[in-house]
């Protein structure tokens, strides 16, 4: 009877061994940090204002060897970075995501996609940790993590404050074959029909034409991601009015909410091309105002401003075939109710005449 305890004991001890070795190869393979640390944040998703895109199924592998789902079953048009649905679950403190995989469908190009990506948890780590300074100079910390798809199988993913969102990684997704059951199990009309609908309710009619659906800028997002050495510079014609806080929503998705004297404000820096900015400013007697200066489309329902993003974009490339540095100048003058902006260097400027302006004077900040 001994004898048969024994040898039970020593099997139940080997297997406990093997199962400790499976783990620590995982963790060896998977090259994971034993990091306890957990963070409070959401998971969302988006994709351009005229690509629309569905996520059928996905998920975040966290570094405790727990998940995440990503938000799936919406049609995602609300813009590159953008606002996105967001689904709370699980627990309120996770862990950080080192990779994630995804299947999702392109209305547009209709595609479906599939990717399985690695992520840099390191440096996911750092920025949590690090955090972020406000408009009101409050040290804030980041709470969400947001992919972004775009057509050709293009895969972004930000992390994302109330107040900035900042790029972690870009990756390509491989193009695949789905099934009816799959996709859209209920259904009793075929795959294809029931992506021409969805496209005919989530694509604004003017875009439903064979010029626009059949030339559809592959590439494009990955131009946007270019980035130049440039900063802010507010001028203004009054000397004595200062600026308080602005916005910046840049074209690869990213944005800033800062205070004015933030460094991520006041030096040169390798930052993309900005599609919208917003400043709120005050004068000498206290009066607050506001601008709001756009570039580009933001939302789904703008307007085409096509004419607006071609100008700042031919801007960037005539300066910076010269130099290597420039300023944004946005000019204010004396009665806060007009601006002018030009983007200048040592030896050249461009005026920026197409630009969406709108100011106004605000009665508390």
């Amino acid at each position: 009877m001994k004898k048969i305890v024994v040898i039970l004991l020593i099997i139940v001890v080997a297997i406990n061994a093997s199962s400790c070795n499976r783990k620590t190869n995982v963790k060896t393979v998977m090259n994971i940090p034993k990091n306890d640390k957990k963070y409070d944040f959401t998971v969302a998703a988006c994709a351009p204002n005229l690509y629309p895109a569905e996520i059928i199924d996905g998920a975040f592998s966290l570094v405790d060897g727990t998940s995440q789902y990503i938000p799936s079953g919406a049609v995602l048009k609300t813009g590159w970075g953008g606002l996105t649905p967001t689904h709370i679950s699980g627990p309120d403190l996770k862990a950080l995501p080192v990779r994630f995989n995804l299947t999702w469908v392109s209305y547009v190009e209709k595609k479906f996609y599939r990717g399985s990506f690695n992520l840099d948890k390191e440096r996911i780590a750092s920025l949590f940790e690090q955090g972020y300074e406000d408009e009101r100079k409050n040290h804030q910390t980041f709470d969400e993590i947001k992919v972004g798809l775009a057509p050709g199988g293009v895969v972004v993913v930000w992390v994302n404050g109330g107040g900035t969102q900042i790029e972690i990684g870009r990756f390509i997704a491989k193009s695949i074959e789905v099934t009816k059951d799959y996709f859209i199990p209920d259904a009793t009309i075929s795959i294809n029909q029931y992506l021409e609908e969805n496209l005919k309710e989530d694509l604004p009619e003017q875009y439903q034409n064979s010029e626009f659906l059949d030339n559809i800028p592959l590439g494009l997002w990955d131009t946007y991601r270019k980035k130049y050495t440039w900063k802010p510079q507010v001028k203004f014609a009054n000397d004595k009015s200062t600026v308080i806080s602005m916005v910046i929503y840049y074209y690869n998705g990213e944005k800033i909410f800062t205070h004015a004297e933030s460094k991520e404000l006041v030096a040169f820096q390798k930052r993309a091309i900005p599609k919208y900015i917003s400043i709120i400013w005050k004068d000498k007697n206290d009066n607050f105002f506001g601008s709001r200066i756009k570039f580009g489309r933001i939302y789904e329902d703008d307007d085409d401003l096509k004419e607006v993003q071609n100008e700042i974009f031919n801007a960037f490339k005539t300066i910076y075939n010269k130099e290597e540095q420039a300023e944004l100048q946005i000019k204010i003058d004396k009665y806060n109710s007009h601006i002018k902006l030009y983007l200048t260097s040592e030896k050249d400027t461009v005026a920026l005449q197409k630009a969406k302006i709108k100011t106004f004077q605000k009665t508390k900040r």
